[in-house]
């Protein structure tokens, strides 16, 4: 699928959708032909509003709303799970992992003692809000005369999402989206029109930083047993060497956790710092319209210059926490709880730039349409395109190039 922005092949993932004047999906064979391999989906002809000469409009709009989640998973406790893990294990003529003893012990000593007994849900209002937010603010302007007009469209929009706020820095874990769009046009003379369009664009994705690459919460959640860890420990439990550099949770927990899995939830929202994806993208168009009437009726031409300049990178604080894991001994015939630490606290104060990605790009475009009608019997509709591209891409020695070169001829009778 191609998608074509008033005349020029392009990606349109960063339109306000109250700049769109009109969508038209093509999937006849013959527009297709018009942009080569890259239409064999078909294509999409978006056309963004333009001004009207002697009509002046100014709107604004604000929209503000709530997202709020149909259900959350809800998961077997530890007991149910152990023992449904054991009939599975039975089923395909495995040992049980986990035994009547230990799932009988759960039972009799989970609900007095979570640190030897853990039982951990992640989908509650400690870590999940029951509702996220949007705002949309949306400015245009549109205007002008017979000589030039114009239409401008400025947009705001923040999308806060649904994880709770227990780090302490100064973010959320929100979008905020700004864009502007200029579009001019000025009539040169009686056979000539030029237009200007110029596009600014800017993303921020706020979110905390996750251990390993593709982590969220959601995968996490969903995965980690209930019976891993107590994910929040009391820190009376350390001992002085222990306390002396602990990282405490608002100064009376530390992170649960053990050496086969060193991840804690909680500790990934609160202790691990946070990451920042920034987009910017810079557009324009130049475009020359040219009535060739005076050659011969229904002959006009356009050209098009376009240039787009894309670029991305992320900032994050790369801090790092350590998890402290229960252990039991007995003393005589009582048991102690003791912790052991597992990795270390890193603090780091300083964000970290990467992930650096920039794209330059230049096109050009030219088109020839000649359309007209004899006599209300013969109608002939033909267009040549030319179109090459050069786009340059971060880490490609070679650029990118693109050329084609399409007719269509149409011829209807009556």
């Amino acid at each position: 699928m191609v998608y074509v922005i008033d005349g020029v092949p392009r990606v349109g993932n960063n339109l306000n959708l109250s700049e769109i004047e009109s969508v038209t999906v093509l999937r006849d064979i013959t527009t297709r032909a018009l942009y080569g391999a890259q239409a064999l989906d078909g294509v999409v002809l978006i056309t963004t509003k333009r001004g009207e000469a002697y009509k002046r409009k100014l709107n604004m709009a604000v929209d503000r709303g709530l997202s709020v989640p149909i259900s959350y998973p809800d998961f077997l406790g530890t007991a149910d799970y152990m023992s449904y893990y054991d009939i599975a294990r039975a089923n395909d003529g495995l040992p049980e992992r986990y035994g009547s003893d230990a799932i009988g012990a759960f039972l009799s000593g989970g609900r007095n003692n979570k640190l030897k007994y853990p039982e951990e849900d992640y989908y509650n209002s400690t870590y999940l809000k029951s509702t996220g937010s949007f705002t949309n603010v949306i400015a245009e302007a549109s205007g002008g005369n017979s000589s030039a007009t114009y239409y401008v469209n400025l947009g705001w929009k923040n999308t806060t999402r649904l994880l709770q706020k227990l780090w302490k820095e100064n973010y959320n874990d929100d979008v905020n989206t700004f864009n502007v769009r200029g579009n001019v046009d000025y009539r040169i003379n009686d056979f000539l029109t030029m237009r200007i369009d110029g596009v600014v664009f800017y993303e921020k994705n706020n979110t905390p930083r996750f251990s390993g690459s593709n982590q969220n919460f959601f995968k996490l959640a969903s995965t980690y047993l209930p019976n891993y860890y107590p994910v929040l420990i009391d820190a009376s439990l350390l001992n002085e060497a222990q306390l002396a550099s602990a990282k405490l949770i608002d100064g009376k927990y530390v992170p649960g956790g053990t050496s086969e899995y060193p991840v804690n939830i909680y500790g990934e929202l609160a202790n691990n710092g946070y990451y920042t994806s920034i987009s910017r993208i810079l557009q324009n168009n130049t475009r020359l319209d040219i009535d060739l009437g005076s050659i011969t009726e229904g002959l006009s031409a356009s050209t098009y210059v376009t240039f787009d300049m894309i670029d991305n990178y992320s900032k994050y604080l790369n801090r790092q926490y350590a998890v402290y894991q229960p252990v039991f001994t007995m003393d005589g015939e009582k048991e102690v709880p003791s912790l052991n630490k597992v990795g270390v606290d890193q603090r780091a104060v300083s964000p970290v730039v990467g992930g650096v990605g920039f794209a330059r790009r230049i096109s050009l475009t030219g088109q020839v349409n000649y359309v007209r009608n004899f006599n209300d019997i013969h109608d002939i509709n033909i267009a040549a395109v030319s179109y090459t591209d050069y786009q340059s891409l971060s880490g490609r020695l070679q650029d990118e190039k693109t050329m084609l070169f399409g007719i269509r001829a149409n011829y209807m009778l009556k």
